[in-house]
């Protein structure tokens, strides 16, 4: 019986020990898990405090960055209202030149169509000018042609008279043409004209006061050669011709 009742006894005391041996393993288990869990959590633990530590640098940076920005914004806003301004300024000064130079272009314009007028004008003028001198031209020269004529008849008359007188009779105003009749009669007109003042004249050629006689030096008429008589001076009265 007691050999019996030892024998489980022996079998609970192994029990017992190897239930103590399994709780220690489980307990060293235990512990080991702990403090790998401890060291993997510390780990993890730095790793974190390392990526807050640069995570609060990047965001210093950022922030430092911003200021910057910020700095660099208002001095950027400083200048853009600086030149808002000039830009105003100088709007303003382009509005008023621009209506200064409309007005200058006005100006210019009404210049310019005055002095067209003018020059079209004067272009008229000098063209009617030209015409007018170049008929003047023409009297000119027809007028010296005619006082060339005259010049050599009136030579050529008192040549003749001056050789021949005797041969001549006076020339009567109504027998002479129609043309030189007027300009006679113009002449007397004149002549009578400018001396209203003095003695009426007698009848006939070479009978005048004075005042009326017109001396022809021989000088500026030669006579030909053969003439037998001497040079002598003429005198001519156109007062009472009318008369004749």
């Amino acid at each position: 019986m007691s050999t019996t009742v030892e024998q489980p006894s022996a079998d609970a005391h192994t029990a017992q020990g190897a239930l103590t041996a399994a709780t220690a393993t489980v307990t060293t288990t235990a512990a080991a898990a702990t403090v790998a869990a401890t060291s993997a959590s510390s780990t993890e633990i730095e790793q974190l405090q390392q990526a807050l530590l640069e995570k609060q640098t990047q965001l210093y940076a950022l922030e430092t960055a911003c200021l910057r920005e910020t700095e660099r914004q208002v001095e950027l806003e400083d200048s853009v209202i600086a030149w808002q301004d000039k830009y105003d300024r100088l709007y303003e000064s382009h509005k008023r030149v621009q209506k200064v130079n409309q007005s200058l272009e006005d100006k210019m314009l009404k210049l310019v169509d005055r002095n067209t007028n003018e020059r079209a004008q004067l272009t008229s003028d000098v063209a009617t000018l030209s015409v007018r001198l170049a008929q003047a031209n023409f009297n000119i020269a027809k007028l010296q042609r005619e006082i060339e004529r005259y010049k050599a008849d009136i030579s050529l008359a008192i040549q003749l008279l001056q050789c021949k007188p005797d041969s001549f009779v006076p020339q009567k105003v109504s027998s002479l043409p129609i043309d030189i009749q007027s300009k006679v009669s113009a002449y007397m007109r004149l002549e009578t004209n400018s001396h209203s003042d003095s003695e009426c004249s007698n009848s006939g050629v070479g009978v005048a006061t004075t005042a009326s006689y017109k001396v022809l030096p021989v000088s500026d008429s030669p006579p030909p050669a053969p003439c037998p008589f001497p040079p002598t001076a003429m005198v001519y009265s156109m007062r009472g011709l009318g008369k004749c």
